[in-house]
């Protein structure tokens, strides 16, 4: 996985591992959050997850989405 340099370098579209990642959390944490019904997770398929970048960014600046 590449190593983001800064928020702009991030793809539109992260992955469960580059969310996790960039939000320095635990792998086993962020596939807890993407099944928060607050979270801007997307199903794709019957088992992947996107999560738009700039939803994600939204979710982080709210204080009610602490972890």
């Amino acid at each position: 996985m590449k190593n983001y340099t800064n928020i702009d370098e991030l793809p539109a579209c992260l992955t469960v591992p580059e969310m996790a990642a960039y939000m320095r959390i635990s792998e086993p944490i962020a596939y807890q959050l993407i099944h928060r019904k607050d979270f801007p997770a997307v199903r794709v398929g019957d088992r992947r997850y996107i999560v738009p970048k700039d939803r994600l960014l939204e979710w982080m600046s709210r204080p009610e989405s602490a972890v």
